[in-house]
Order: structure tokens, then C-alpha cells, then sequence
């Protein structure tokens, strides 16, 4: 059963209905101007022992000046008068309805409503006192009863949810669209379901109208000027409740002060007065009444705390305004920054909202298209337009692409937009997208003129083209090599001598026969890298060619050092060189054989002259003559001196031998230095 139901039931069967209790019916019943009346409310009053009682304590209670003096029931209501003894029998009857509610399962919440109610019709009390209402219990009943239907409402909740929504009331009284939210959750309004107990229970219709109209600003539907009174007084207690609730936060006092002097005609020192009072009242009333309520501060310690805290807010308040002025010159330089650099900037700025409305451009348009800004942001004319076809949808794919990281981001894109005579001119785009959970807010977009670079790129273009062409009709080999010994230019001639070599380490191309390197050589004569290096070196290929390689290291301000190496085919001068080297070996063996011949030669044919004279001799049994043996043994002495000169030879020194030929000087060549 929903909480709607559960009310309607509680109105509608007659066991389920909230009633008054037989003491407050009764007090109700009692006319005013019945000449009986007074005899009717003591008889009433001392049938029921514990009103009879609080009747008492409350004409012996110092507000009225009667303490100790008041023993009888019929005395209290000569001296009090009937009106107020009705309403305080009416009202203890209320109290006692409301203590039989489920106190023990409603708990806290229960106890605050209770509480707030007794405060409020003490408030709304001291104030109708001040304000001159004929009838200021009355308006201590009303303040009683205005959350009545709080009382009705509790006992059939069951949803957490429902109980912190009437918490949240408590705490936040004057919320906007209170009884709205409630008849939402409820299908009553506390003031709705209010009203129709207090019909039930037959309640004078004023105090009614405090139930049903205390959250309504425009009281034109009550009809009794004193009931609209009633409902202002009402009013001005739930303020002057929440000042010792909530403190004196929000400007309450001076809410409370505005109120009370515009609704009631009460001046601002009559409404400090019962501020003042309050607390004290307060705690002399729930005496009376036997009601233990929540005890509120003085106004003067609520006023001490909230000048305490009004300070501190004072100084916060102040370091925050430092703060602000800080911010705010920061901000200012900040923004006179931006301006300049909007200002003066050569590149073309442009933001557009999320709908592609132009927000702001910068003078630089005009000088890129021949356009004035002003143009464009008069909205006469549209920059899109000068965009070739398709060109801000490109834009928009490349933002909402992750080409140049997380989407929404655009760097250095490349395009051209027209002029506004019709000619291309070449940009480069830069811009971001502001989003905002998903959505977007602006577009920024940078617009570069870069004809000059796009010339410049052009010429280097050519320029190396030139290059190539002269370093590839060059007959040796040329390449360029980085830091990290990776091969970054290479001519044609190099290609055809050691392959394609771009991308791969220099150690990689050139590899001897029968080699297969994947590190660098050992004996590398330029790395490491040391400015204005230069060295030389040969290389035999996989082919046996033989390749001298001339380096030199380049550090050219702003770029990575290199090295430039020259590679030239030495294969064919290396064989000549091998041949003259053998002819002069050649030639070297003749003139020593030659040399050899000529001084060989005479000892040698004497040595064979004396032995021919010796067999002659020993044929004819002679005996050989003494001066032919030394002879002999003359020449063979000499020609070991010339092969032990052969043997000392140092240098080369020729001599002329006959008239067409050198011959090996062996007496210069062997004869040593002095």
C-alpha cells in the first residue's frame, strides 16, 4: 500500500482517524460568550488532573506576576481569563495526541518536529504580544499546530528515502517547492493533510489557515484579516526558530526584522527585544508544560558566535579579495599578452563556436587573402568561403582523427585556400578542438602564409637535384654518414660499386671477400666522431677490388655531425705500381748479375788458365811451377773478396759498363760509411 493510500485510509474509516482528545473537544465547545463559560472550563479543568495542574503552575509562573498566590483552578481562570485557559487546555490536549505517536520507532525525527512545534508557538506567542494580536495563545496554538500534519504523515513511512526528504524540510524550512515534492512522494502536503485533521477535529478556522497557508507567500484566499495576521505571525516564528536553529547565517536577523516590521508593524528594536526573550520564554514554557525541548542559546551568544564567525569570514572575505586582485592583474597582463599576440601575430587566427559561428579573426587575413577582418566579422562575408570545396570537412576528419595524437588536435596540415582574386595561396592549418563532455564548444585555427617556405622548398629541391646530378656524373664514389654510422646519401657511381647502401651502417656495404660484418670495424679510422676528423684509408671489396676511402667528419651548427667519405677504385694504379716495382726488381737482378759477371769474370779465367797449365804439367810429369799455384790460389782469395763484398752491399751505386749498360758499383755499393 502506497503512503497515499495509507492516508486516505487514515481519513476516511472512522477507527483509523486521528482524534482529539475528549479534554480538547470539550475546551472548544465552550463559547466565549456563554455566561457559563467560565464555570464550564473550571468543571472541565478538574476532571482531568495533570491539565489541572499545568493550569496552575503556569498562573504561579513569573510571566504573570503571580507566583506562589494562585491555589484554586477557578481562581487561575478568573485571573488568567477564559481565552487563554481554553487555548492552553486545547493546546496540552494536542501535546498529549501528539506524545502517543511511535515516539520509539519515528526517533529523532519525531522529537524534532515536536520540538520545532513548541518552539514555534512560543515564538509565535512573543511575537503576537508585540504585534498587539488580541489573542496571543492563539497564536501559541497555531504555532503548535502548523507541522500537524508531520505528526500523521510519519508513522506511515517505511522508505528511508521518505524520512530524509522531511529531514531535509526540517533543515532547509523555506526550500522552494516544498509541498510540491511532497504531494509528489506523499499525494499530500504536510499543510494539505493538516488541514483536513484540523477540519476533522473541528479547529477554529484561523488557527486552520496557519496550517494550511504558513509556506504561501500571497494570502489573498483568507478572507479574516486577523487569520492573515495570524498566518504573518506564524510565519515570523518558523524565522525566528531557525535563528537559534541555524544561527545567524544568511542574514536571518535581518530577515526576521524586514518581515515582522512590513507584515506586522513591528519596529526593529521591538523585534530584538523578543529575540532577546526567546531562549528564556522558551525555557519556562516547556517547564510549565512538562515538556522537555531542546534548549536554544542566548540571541546575544548567537549574535557573539555569528560576529566571530562574520569576522573570520571578514578576513577570508579579504584574503580572498587579495586573491581576486591578484587574479584579476594577472588576468589583465594575461589578456593584454593575448591581445598583442592576436594582434600582432603574422599567422591568421581564427575561432569559431560548435554551430561554425565566426567568434574572432585577426587583422593578419588581410594581408594572406586581401579581405579586412572586419568583413568577416560583420558577417558580410564568410571565411568558409574562401576555403577550396571540401577543405573544412578535411579539417574537421583530421581533428576528430588521432593522425596527430588524441583527437581534436591539427599540426602543420598543409592546403590553400584563395585569394580574393581567385588565386591559391599555400597554408599551413594548426588548430584544437574545446570539448565539454563530448561536446564542441570553439574551434581555434591557425592559418600560415607559406609561399616563402614552399619557394624555399622548391629551391632546395633544385638545389639538390643539381647536386645530384654533378655528384653522379662524378667517377668515384661519394656517401654521407651519420653519428650512428647509417648510411643517409650515396651518388650513383657508389651503387654500382658496392650495392645500394641507404638505411643500412656504413660497415655493412664495404666487406672484405669472404667477410659478413654486423659490427663495426675494429681499425675504423673516423668513429668515433671528433671535429674536423679527416683520415684515409684502403678497402678491398668482395670483388678483390682495392678502394682508397678518404673521410672527412662534418659539425655544422644545428645538425647532427656527419661524415663525408670518398671512395675511389685504386685497383688498376695499385697494379702499376706492382709492375714498376717489379721491372725496377728486374732491372736491380741485371745489374747485379752483370756486375757479377765483370768481376768474376777475370779471376775466373785466370783460375782456369792456371789449372789448364797444371794438367799440363802433371800430363807430362813436370813439376808445376810455385809462382802458377799462387796464381790459382790468388784468384780464388780474390773471388771470395767479391762474393763477401756481394754480401755487404747497403746502398745502390751503379757504374758505366761498356757504353750502353750500368753494371752494380760493388765497391761503392758494399763500402761502408765513414
Amino acid at each position: 500500500m502506497t503512503v497515499k493510500e495509507k492516508l486516505e485510509r487514515l481519513l476516511r474509516e472512522e477507527k483509523e482517524s486521528p482524534t482529539l482528545p475528549e479534554v480538547g473537544i470539550q475546551a472548544m465547545q465552550i463559547a466565549l460568550d456563554d455566561s457559563l463559560a467560565q464555570k464550564k472550563l473550571v468543571q472541565l479543568v478538574m476532571r482531568y488532573p495533570d491539565i489541572a495542574s499545568r493550569v496552575i503552575h503556569l498562573a504561579n509562573s513569573p510571566l504573570f506576576g503571580l507566583s506562589g498566590r494562585i491555589s484554586s483552578i477557578e481562581r487561575a481562570v478568573n485571573l488568567l481569563g477564559i481565552a487563554p485557559i481554553r487555548s492552553l487546555v486545547l493546546s496540552l490536549s494536542i501535546l498529549i495526541a501528539m506524545s502517543k505517536q511511535k515516539r520509539e520507532i519515528l526517533g529523532p525525527i519525531f522529537r524534532k518536529i515536536q520540538d520545532d512545534s513548541f518552539a514555534c508557538g512560543i515564538a509565535a506567542k512573543l511575537i503576537a504580544e508585540t504585534a498587539g494580536y488580541p489573542q496571543p495563545d492563539e497564536a501559541f496554538l497555531a504555532g503548535l499546530l502548523y507541522h500537524i500534519g508531520y505528526f500523521f504523515i510519519l508513522p506511515q513511512l517505511e522508505d528511508a528515502e521518505h524520512f530524509r526528504l522531511i529531514e531535509h524540510h526540517l533543515e532547509n524550512p523555506f526550500g522552494e517547492e516544498i509541498e510540491v515534492k511532497e504531494k509528489e512522494v506523499f499525494g499530500y502536503a504536510h499543510t494539505e493533510l493538516g488541514g483536513l485533521i484540523g477540519e476533522q477535529w473541528f479547529l477554529p478556522s484561523h488557527i486552520n489557515a496557519v496550517i494550511k497557508s504558513h509556506h504561501e507567500d500571497y494570502l489573498d484566499s483568507i478572507g479574516q484579516r486577523d487569520a492573515r495576521k495570524l498566518v504573518r505571525i506564524v510565519q515570523g516564528s518558523l524565522l525566528l526558530n531557525h535563528i537559534f536553529n541555524q544561527g545567524e547565517r544568511n542574514g536571518n536577523g535581518i530577515k526576521l526584522v524586514r518581515f515582522v516590521e512590513k507584515h506586522l508593524g513591528i519596529p526593529g528594536h521591538a523585534c530584538d527585544k523578543v529575540l532577546l526573550e526567546f531562549s528564556e520564554r522558551l525555557a519556562e514554557e516547556s517547564n510549565i508544560f512538562k515538556l522537555p525541548v531542546k534548549p536554544r542559546k542566548n540571541y546575544l551568544n548567537i549574535l557573539r558566535e555569528s560576529n566571530r564567525k562574520l569576522y573570520e569570514i571578514s578576513l577570508e572575505y579579504l584574503r580572498t579579495l587579495d586573491e581576486k586582485k591578484k587574479l584579476a592583474e594577472e588576468n589583465r597582463k594575461f589578456t593584454e599578452v593575448l591581445d598583442a599576440i592576436f594582434a600582432h601575430s603574422p599567422d591568421i587566427i581564427v575561432a569559431l563556436d560548435g554551430q561554425g559561428k565566426l567568434l574572432m579573426i585577426n587583422d593578419s587575413i588581410e594581408k594572406l587573402i586581401g579581405v579586412p577582418a572586419e568583413e568577416f566579422l560583420s558577417g558580410r562575408q564568410n571565411i568558409l568561403d574562401y576555403y577550396p570545396a571540401g577543405l573544412a570537412n578535411k579539417i574537421m576528419e583530421v581533428l576528430k582523427s588521432n593522425q596527430y595524437g588524441p583527437p581534436g588536435v591539427i599540426v602543420d596540415y598543409e592546403a590553400f585556400i584563395i585569394d580574393r582574386k581567385g588565386q591559391k595561396v599555400s597554408v599551413s592549418i594548426s588548430g584544437t578542438l574545446i570539448q565539454k563532455s563530448g561536446e564542441v564548444k570553439m574551434s581555434i585555427v591557425f592559418l600560415r602564409d607559406i609561399r616563402k617556405r614552399k619557394t624555399i622548398q622548391q629551391e632546395l629541391l633544385n638545389a639538390r637535384k643539381y647536386l645530384d646530378l654533378i655528384f653522379n656524373t662524378i667517377t668515384d664514389g661519394i656517401r654521407v654518414i651519420d653519428s650512428s654510422m647509417t648510411i643517409e646519401y650515396e651518388n650513383k657511381k657508389l651503387v654500382e660499386i658496392w650495392g645500394k647502401g641507404i638505411g643500412k651502417k656504413c660497415y655493412e656495404t664495404h666487406i672484405r671477400a669472404g667477410e659478413k660484418r654486423k659490427k663495426p670495424c675494429e681499425e675504423c679510422p673516423i668513429f668515433p666522431f671528433a671535429p674536423d676528423k679527416t683520415a684515409t684509408h684502403e678497402v678491398t671489396g668482395k670483388d678483390g677490388r682495392t678502394f682508397l676511402v678518404s673521410s672527412t667528419s662534418l659539425d655544422i651548427e644545428g645538425k647532427p655531425p656527419s661524415v663525408v667519405q670518398i671512395i675511389k677504385d685504386i685497383s688498376l694504379f695499385k697494379e702499376q705500381e706492382r709492375i714498376k716495382a717489379d721491372q725496377q726488381k728486374l732491372k736491380a737482378i741485371m745489374e747485379l748479375a752483370g756486375a757479377t759477371a765483370h768481376e768474376l769474370n777475370q779471376p775466373l779465367t785466370a783460375i782456369m788458365m792456371g789449372i789448364e797449365l797444371v794438367s799440363r804439367q802433371l800430363q807430362q810429369r813436370r813439376v808445376v811451377p810455385e809462382e802458377v799455384i799462387n796464381e790459382i790460389i790468388g784468384n780464388v782469395e780474390k773471388m771470395g773478396g767479391i762474393i763477401s763484398r756481394l754480401s755487404k752491399i747497403t746502398r745502390y751505386e751503379t757504374r758505366d759498363y761498356l757504353k750502353t749498360m750500368k753494371i752494380l758499383d760493388l765497391d761503392g755499393s758494399s763500402k761502408e760509411e765513414s
